[in-house]
């Protein structure tokens, strides 16, 4: 209804900056809608980019054919749009083959989603179509923000490190510091639905069991607020720890005749194998959006690319 709310001032009305959009959508929401908190919608369509102008709200094609009338195709429009330019980070997993597996869908988001039936199958299968290459942003970014938090932190506490992925993807880690200690550090970002569980790469577990002692798989937890955010603060970060590397490579089993290494594996660490990481505070942290990183890291990933041809 938001959504509905934003289009039909931003289509029908003439808002001068967000604040004004935001307030006239407030005034035209009906007395049950009146609780609802328009802004962090509005913030969402701006950087989503289906609002233009910054000096004033103009909306996108797309924006103004959901701003006509509430009814139920319009509403299944907009849940449409909003499902590919802000999909669930378990629609990847929950769409496979071209099918949706509702068991894979967290059981507060389902019933958030029950209202979209009978065309939640079709919709979440076409959002996954439709938002592959922003999916793929997001993943990028998350994994960028997690490893600038923990440079972050380190660089806090004083542990002099270097950011060796951005020079090579080969190293098996992706920060290294060297004081007190030398220590090897493998980041990986998720949020809440995921915490615990991480793919790592056959080089990554190579390199845990050669170095051993100093090299710690980190995850870096995020709030879902990060997803739409138009920077990254302290605020975004839930929670940080870290677990040895004997934890990680007591998860794989041997290879054998009924399991062989190829690129990468999923794996999921207990709870109890997880350590509160004392490495330094994310307090000053100040980053670009996830989607901005996503970019980032895909230019970073080019230029890797580059250097080795």
């Amino acid at each position: 209804m938001s959504v509905f709310l934003l289009a039909n001032v931003a289509t029908h009305g003439r808002a001068a900056n967000d604040a004004d959009w935001v307030g006239q959508a407030q005034k035209r929401s009906s007395f049950l809608a009146s609780a609802i908190d328009h802004e962090p919608t509005a913030r969402l369509l701006r950087t989503a980019g289906l609002v233009g102008s910054q000096e004033e709200v103009k909306p996108s094609s797309a924006l103004r054919a959901v701003s006509f009338a509430a009814t139920r195709s319009c509403l299944i429009a907009i849940a449409s749009l909003m499902l590919q330019i802000s999909p669930p980070d378990w629609l990847p997993s929950a769409t496979v083959g071209g099918r949706f597996r509702e068991a894979l869908v967290p059981t507060a988001d389902l019933q958030s989603l029950e209202w979209l039936r009978p065309d939640l199958d079709r919709l979440l299968v076409g959002a996954m179509a439709g938002s592959s290459e922003r999916i793929e942003l997001l993943r990028l970014g998350l994994g960028r923000a997690a490893e600038l938090v923990v440079l972050h932190m380190l660089r806090a506490g004083h542990s002099q490190p270097t950011h060796v992925s951005e020079v090579s993807d080969h190293y098996g880690y992706d920060i290294e510091s060297s004081f007190p200690e030398t220590q090897q550090w493998e980041v990986k970002g998720c949020f809440t639905e995921a915490a615990g569980r991480f793919h790592i790469s056959r080089n990554e577990f190579e390199t845990c069991k050669l170095f051993r002692d100093s090299w710690k798989i980190v995850q870096v937890q995020f709030a879902g607020a990060a997803v739409t955010a138009p920077a990254l603060t302290e605020a975004h970060v839930i929670g940080v720890r870290q677990a040895a590397a004997p934890d990680v490579i007591a998860l794989a089993p041997a290879e054998s005749p009924t399991f062989r290494w190829e690129q990468s594996a999923q794996m999921t660490l207990p709870a109890s194998r997880w350590t509160s990481s004392a490495m330094g505070g994310t307090a000053g942290l100040s980053l670009p959006s996830l989607y901005e990183l996503g970019a980032e890291a895909a230019d970073l990933r080019l230029l890797r690319v580059g250097r080795r041809a």
